[in-house]
């Protein structure tokens, strides 16, 4: 995808955060502390870790926890093209789940020039001066999403698409905020990640990201998403976590 042919905030992104380095990073693990809140539901604070490789592979897990104590945990899995989500013992599977798992790998995955051949088709669009669409074929689909940047910083700062929520439910509005970017190991991260639907009035995920690990072994994780999916049949639940 030559450089030319990318829409103006897209290519000063690039200039400013990517110049020589856009083979990097092929993996990337997150952790941190978050916040989930549903409705009627008290906010629920998580320890979290997501890894990745980038525009392929995505494990998600979580822990709520009380002192000492494991309240719950979950995983959310997007392996070797397929997707399930677990919360505690609840299993969701399905196409609404493989659509969303696909769009919260790319969500993250966009703003890492590295991923974007492991999507053949994928392209950015001219829209105005500080946002760009970016169209994704994936295989549930080809989906639009709007990407905004900063206009200060330059850097990403929104990712928009509509995508359903949950196993059986309406495709929905759905964006993320990528904040409190830093550079580790040579490599841009926002060290903030914002997720709110657009039919609720707060965000329902809020991650603060504590520990970075760029280029790092991810195989475990993506062992225990394999598991997962080996051990999945049928829909039913809520769908994917994040």
């Amino acid at each position: 995808m030559a450089d030319d042919t990318l829409p103006a905030p897209v290519r000063r992104w690039l200039d400013a955060a990517w110049a020589g380095c856009r083979d990097r990073p092929t993996t990337l693990v997150l952790g941190g502390r978050a916040r989930m809140w549903r409705p009627r539901m008290p906010t629920m604070r998580l320890d979290t870790r997501i890894s990745a490789r980038l525009g392929r592979d995505r494990v998600s897990e979580f822990a709520v926890r009380c002192g000492p104590l494991t309240l719950l945990r979950g995983l959310d899995a997007t392996v070797d093209g397929r997707s399930a989500s677990r919360v505690g013992r609840q299993v969701s599977v399905g196409p609404e789940v493989d659509q969303g798992s696909l769009l919260s790998l790319w969500g993250e995955a966009a703003v890492y020039p590295s991923a974007w051949p492991h999507l053949p088709g994928l392209r950015w669009e001219h829209l105005d001066g500080w946002g760009a669409w970016l169209r994704l074929p994936l295989p549930t689909g080809e989906e639009t999403a709007l990407v905004t940047f900063d206009p200060q910083t330059g850097f990403p700062a929104r990712f928009e698409v509509d995508r359903f929520k949950g196993a059986g439910g309406p495709r929905t509005p759905w964006s993320g905020e990528y904040r409190d970017w830093r550079t580790v190991a040579g490599v841009p991260v926002a060290h903030r990640l914002v997720v709110q639907w657009g039919d609720e009035a707060r965000p329902w995920f809020d991650l603060t990201v504590t520990d970075v690990q760029v280029d790092a072994p991810v195989q475990a994780a993506l062992a225990r998403g394999r598991a997962l999916l080996a051990g999945t049949h049928a829909p039913g639940g809520d769908g994917a976590l994040a």
